[in-house]
C-alpha cells in the first residue's frame, strides 16, 4: 500500500510538470491534439484540484470543480440558498453599497479566496431583502494562472465535452 501510494504522489507530481506543457498545446492546436491517455490525466486532475479546495478552505469551490464532471444539460442553473457569500467581507461590503444592477464579483484574489474561487466572474444582485450571486461554472483557455494551475487544460476537456460548465446562484437574505 505505502509503495502504490509513493508512486501514485510520484505520477502526481510529474504530471504537474506536464501541466504547462498541455495548455500550451491546447491555446496552440487545439484540444482535439491531446492523446487519450493526456485526456484522462487531465480529468483525474480535477478530483485533486478539488481537494485543494477543501485544503485551503474553500469547500464552494471544492464542489463546484466536482459538479463539472457530471453530466448535464448546457446552461443549467442550480439554485443554492446559501449565506456564505457574507463571510466574506468584501461581499458584505459589496451589499451594503449596493445601488442596483449587476455588481461584478471580480477575478480570483488571494485575500479573500473562499468567497472569490467560488464566486470569482459572477455578479451580485439585490432587491430590499435579498440578494443573489449567479456564476457560470467553467474553465477558460486564457484564464489568468491562480494558485499556478493553468486552466486551459480543464477548457480543453470542456471544448471535448468531458467536463460540464453549468451556472450556480447562490440566493441569501440581504
Amino acid at each position: 500500500m505505502k509503495k502504490a501510494l509513493i508512486a501514485l504522489c510520484a505520477v502526481f507530481v510529474l504530471f504537474c510538470f506536464r501541466i504547462d506543457y498541455l495548455g500550451e498545446r491546447i491555446r496552440t492546436h487545439g484540444a482535439d491534439s491531446l492523446h487519450i491517455v493526456d485526456r484522462v490525466g487531465i480529468w483525474l486532475f480535477n478530483i485533486p484540484m478539488a481537494l485543494g479546495g477543501l485544503v485551503i478552505g474553500a469547500p464552494e469551490a471544492a464542489a463546484e470543480t466536482l459538479w463539472l464532471a457530471v453530466p448535464k444539460k448546457p446552461n443549467t442553473v442550480y439554485k443554492i440558498d446559501s449565506d456564505f457569500p457574507l463571510k466574506s467581507e468584501r461581499i458584505q461590503n459589496m451589499v451594503k453599497n449596493y445601488s442596483g444592477g449587476r455588481v461584478p464579483i471580480g477575478p480570483v484574489r488571494r485575500d479573500d479566496l473562499r468567497a472569490t474561487l467560488a464566486l470569482g466572474g459572477g455578479g451580485l444582485r439585490c432587491d430590499k431583502e435579498h440578494c443573489t450571486i449567479k456564476v457560470h461554472i467553467k474553465y477558460s483557455k486564457h484564464a489568468a494562472d491562480v494558485l499556478f494551475i493553468n486552466e486551459a487544460i480543464f477548457a480543453g476537456l470542456q471544448d471535448l465535452g468531458w467536463l460540464h460548465p453549468y451556472w450556480v446562484e447562490y440566493k441569501f437574505v440581504r
